[in-house]
């Protein structure tokens, strides 16, 4: 087998940041499922597949620690390289195997281990050998992190993938990458269209096919075409990760603790019936159909009393990502909506706004005159779910060289935005991560840089811009041809870009 051993190759890997992946969210983690979270500033981090390289980065350049990763496509690693290089954050970044990587006598004892979806992707071979490179190089109290495809949510793809998978290694290969993948996706949606009787018999088989032309042909090759791909249970994973001594502590994905809103009153009364950890979270699976698991284990997992969790949590830095005009009034779960504009969490948000949306612990949310009635139980609440939903997270004090590395990557990010659409994120000094931030948004910032600063000076800005390169705007998949069309589309992106991107990106430091 060649170098690749099996992993596709020919298209390489989407420029995603996965925000899971941040250390500090990954604390969280722990000690919102009751655990002992690690107590540090100055760790040793290890990302196994890293792809494009954009989480290692900005994690890098956004924290004190030193960060190790392996990658075995040389295209991931250059560009992984050429990031971590302008903003000089300490990283440690091969092109090794995962054998020739937990093979080298030059790695140090890590704090946490991370791999995002390569579980599911990689040989049997190449799993013990993660879970050997676990069970002697992670410190006792580390972190893994650990995401993969499960069962029984991905039980109906399986024909799919097996068919795109098998028309790609007999006739794909000859019709070049690109279309080998559109042409695999075509012919699979060609067999189970005729295929009447299984086409109507499994309705979700069919939603999947049809969502595959949305899909980025990055994507596709490597969730599809690899081959090696695995779906696994929760108690497989957990069985094979025993043997590197960790203990599963919870998800990742913190709106999943919110039980009421993810299982029926018979799926929970079923829960509180099962004593076994491994087939309680199996079984959990199961009654939420679930997809895609994001799981936190610890080697040498403490549980702590509940008042030690409390003092945790009232120590905690919290900031809002997400300006507060531009939050919903409710946030969808599987079984229903909390409404955000009910009396905690409301008080919790307008808090969070003030002084120009500065972090604060839960202590001081507690002090606020509008919270002093709410029970601390409850700001804790509201505080998992806007950081599970994606509109608060941890925060920091960043040091100067943290807040140096950022700015250096960021003006990296925003001169490849004129070149390029691949990145878009900025790197936070006070997240210690990225955030979201469209490319649109990043030729905004350009145009300041020039001195624009109306709404029809940026608007102007971008139209010109898109002109230089042959692009359009678009509207329901369509470009727009007119200039009055393109300059009414810019506009209303332009001025909530001023009046909320703007103080966001500055209170979380990003310019």
């Amino acid at each position: 087998m060649n170098w690749s051993e099996g992993y596709f190759t020919d298209v390489n890997y989407t420029h995603g940041y996965y925000r899971q992946l941040n250390p500090a969210l990954l604390r969280l983690a722990v000690l919102a499922a009751g655990f002992s979270p690690p107590q540090h500033t100055e760790y040793n981090y290890l990302e196994l597949g890293f792809g494009q390289g954009v989480s290692v980065t900005f994690h890098a350049a956004a924290t004190g620690a030193t960060y190790w990763g392996t990658d075995f496509n040389p295209t991931h690693v250059a560009n992984a390289r050429e990031l971590t290089a302008a903003c000089e954050a300490c990283t440690h970044l091969s092109e090794e195997s995962f054998c020739e990587f937990a093979a080298r006598a030059d790695l140090p004892e890590f704090d946490y281990i991370v791999l995002h979806g390569i579980w599911s992707w990689i040989s049997d071979d190449n799993r013990n050998t993660i879970v050997d490179l676990i069970r002697r190089k992670l410190k006792t109290g580390g972190i893994v992190y650990a995401s993969y495809n499960v069962y029984p949510g991905w039980a109906p793809y399986i024909p799919i993938r097996q068919l795109m998978s098998l028309f790609k290694d007999k006739v794909g290969d000859m019709t070049g990458a690109e279309r080998s993948i559109s042409g695999a996706v075509q012919f699979t949606k060609d067999v189970f269209t005729a295929a009447a009787d299984y086409y109507r018999d499994v309705p979700a088989m069919t939603r999947h096919l049809e969502t595959l032309n949305t899909r980025d042909t990055n994507y596709i090759a490597h969730e599809y075409l690899n081959a090696d791909w695995k779906i696994s249970t929760f108690a497989e994973v957990s069985v094979q990760l025993s043997g590197a001594k960790l203990t599963y502590v919870g998800p990742t994905r913190l709106l999943e603790h919110i039980a009421p809103f993810r299982f029926t009153p018979d799926g929970q009364k079923i829960l509180s019936q099962i004593g076994d950890p491994v087939l309680k979270e199996t079984t959990k699976d199961f009654l939420t159909n679930q997809i895609f698991r994001c799981d936190v284990y610890v080697k040498g997992a403490r549980r702590i009393p509940h008042g030690e969790f409390l003092r945790l949590w009232s120590e905690q830095l919290f900031v809002l990502t997400t300006h507060k005009n531009d939050l919903p009034k409710e946030i969808d779960l599987p079984l229903g909506k909390i409404h955000l504009h009910e009396k905690v969490p409301r008080d919790v948000i307008n808090a969070l706004s003030e002084s120009d949306y500065a972090p604060k612990t839960i202590a001081r949310l507690k002090e606020h005159p509008q919270l002093a009635p709410a029970r601390i139980e409850e700001i804790i609440e509201t505080m998992n779910l806007l950081v599970g939903a994606g509109y608060a997270s941890t925060a920091q004090v960043p040091t100067p060289e943290i807040s140096a590395r950022c700015k250096k990557l960021n003006r990296h990010v925003r001169d490849r935005a004129l070149l390029v659409r691949e990145i878009e994120y900025l790197a936070s000094p006070i997240t210690g991560g990225a955030i979201n931030v469209p490319h649109i948004c990043l030729l905004f910032l350009n145009a300041i840089d020039g001195g624009h600063s109306t709404t029809q000076d940026l608007t102007l800005y971008v139209w010109e811009f898109l002109q230089t390169i042959g692009e359009r705007m678009r509207k329901n998949g369509k470009p727009l041809e007119s200039r009055e069309d393109n300059l009414a589309s810019i506009a209303p992106l332009a001025e909530r870009f001023l009046t909320s991107t703007v103080p966001m990106l500055k209170a979380l430091q990003a310019i």
